[in-house]
């Protein structure tokens, strides 16, 4: 497991203080690449939740036309998925205030170490 994978998970059960203890053990320039990776990670899970909220809005669009057109079945079937998509939403947005918090971390831990060094 990369130091940006091991900081992930300490966030996603919340150790913060342990993600700092963590990143302090390191060299500056792996605390760097730490960092900068977060970052990039954190941008792409922001990515991936906005696309599957553009997902959402079309299911519902398509719920919509369905109902116009009196299509039951099909309203069903694009209700649901927009439903699915909902909680795939909020699955994806939490992840990604997690790696979030991670990368603030690791970049104001690389930057205190960065000050001291």
């Amino acid at each position: 497991m990369d130091h940006s994978q091991r900081v992930i998970a300490l966030a996603q059960n919340s150790k913060f203080d342990e993600i700092r203890s963590f990143l302090r053990q390191q060299p500056l320039v792996d605390m760097e690449e730490t960092a900068k990776s977060l970052t990039a990670q954190m941008q792409e899970a922001s990515k991936a939740a906005d696309a599957l909220r553009t997902q959402q809005k079309d299911a519902l669009r398509q719920s919509g036309f369905a109902e116009e057109r009196g299509d039951k079945d099909a309203e069903q079937r694009f209700a649901e998925r927009a439903d699915t998509l909902d909680e795939e939403i909020k699955q994806a947005s939490i992840y990604a205030l997690r790696i979030s918090s991670a990368s603030l971390y690791a970049v104001d831990t690389w930057k205190a170490a960065e000050k001291d060094a």
